[in-house]
Parts: structure tokens; C-alpha cells; sequence
């Protein structure tokens, strides 16, 4: 799963709004579906703008399964 909810893992985990995101309980509601997701999935999250979670991932030409 990719997406644009957060701007870093622990913004995620702590249930931070971005300063940009113009509602904030729309936000953190978005945020609990994402985990819910996330569980009933077994999914990955890749949050697009966290460099630390970038840097970790496998990038082209490799993949993930």
C-alpha cells in the first residue's frame, strides 16, 4: 500500500496530522482505516515522503513479491 496520509512513520504511529491536510479528524480517521487495512492485509505501508523508510526499501530494479 502507498499513500500520502502521513509524511513519516511516526507521524503514523502517533496519529500526527501534516500541517497541510486541511481536516484534521478526517486525517486521523483515514490513518485507522490505513491500519486497519494494513492488519487485514498483512500489507506494507510506504509513506511517501519518509526519507528514513526510503532509504530501507529495495528500490528499481529490485522488487518486492
Amino acid at each position: 500500500m502507498s499513500g500520502d496520509v502521513v509524511h513519516s512513520e511516526e507521524s503514523f504511529e502517533r496519529n500526527i496530522v501534516p500541517s497541510l491536510n486541511t481536516n484534521k479528524e478526517e486525517s486521523i480517521t483515514s490513518m485507522k482505516t490505513i491500519k486497519q487495512m494494513i492488519a487485514m492485509y498483512k500489507s506494507m505501508f510506504f509513506i511517501n515522503h519518509d526519507k528514513k523508510q526510503t532509504d530501507q526499501l529495495k528500490l528499481i530494479p529490485a522488487f518486492y513479491d
